[in-house]
């Protein structure tokens, strides 16, 4: 081959699989050469791109449902279409949630290990995909329970989300909060006065606590978080005193 580089073009491509939608994300890569033994050379393709469901849909949020990631390569005109792999556990997360457009977006390796994007989310729970992560929270707060383990692109809208306050499934919303999210819970909860596991779907570990007085949500705390001595004598002092 005089010129190796001759008609040789990649990209990647995500396809929304149940519209049949092809979008390109932002970014470029560039091909080169990597010497192997024997004088030999191979074509490589390398670089950085975004894939920003907040944008990705020609500048619009993608629509609900999986989005699988190719890489279209062309080399000396021949064209092929190849899943973007990597070495993750098959239905694992492939990177963190993220808040965008209004919806959770969960980032996983389907069972070829493609990755792919379930914006939503459609198919994926999010309880399973932030269990040990929602474990190790330590937040105690009057507000929105933080939930640093979620990133929200800026001004997004709340995303609604199904969960259970001991035996009382309720919505809550899943809020912006910097570069991260939180968790915000109705003001009221019919629920007797004590602090209630909260849990999402299919996930038995609780994302948090309720601390409830009276029916109304005096604070939400991590699973991790553990009170002081003195802290614990004030809140059964407030217990037993409501």
């Amino acid at each position: 081959m005089r010129d190796p580089f001759r008609l040789a073009h990649a990209e990647l491509v995500v396809k929304d699989r149940e519209r049949q939608d092809w979008w390109y994300p932002q970014g470029e890569l560039v091909v080169r050469t990597r010497p192997l033994p024997d004088g030999r050379s191979q074509l490589v393709a390398s670089g950085t791109l975004t894939l920003d469901p907040e944008r990705l849909a020609g500048g619009r949020p993608l629509e609900q449902g999986v989005h699988d990631v190719w890489a279209f390569i062309q080399v000396l005109g021949i064209d092929r279409m190849v899943r973007i792999t990597g070495d993750g556990t098959p239905g694992s997360p492939a990177a963190s949630p993220a808040l965008t457009g209004g919806r959770i977006s969960l980032p996983y390796w389907t069972a070829s290990r493609q990755l792919a994007v379930d914006v939503g989310p459609s198919r994926r729970r999010l309880g399973p995909d932030t269990a040990e992560a929602a474990t190790a929270n330590t937040a105690r707060t009057t507000g929105p329970l933080p939930l640093p383990y979620i990133a929200a692109a800026p001004g997004t809208p709340p995303a609604r989300l199904r969960i259970t306050v001991a035996s009382r499934k309720i919505t809550a919303e899943v809020i912006p909060d910097g570069p991260t999210s939180a968790l915000r819970l109705p003001a009221r909860i019919d629920l007797p006065t004590g602090r209630h596991p909260i849990t999402l779907p299919r996930s038995p570990a609780p994302l948090g606590h309720a601390v409830i007085r009276d029916g109304k949500v005096v604070r939400v705390e991590g699973p991790a978080y553990r009170p002081g001595r003195g802290r614990r004598l004030l809140d059964a002092m407030r217990v037993r005193g409501s």
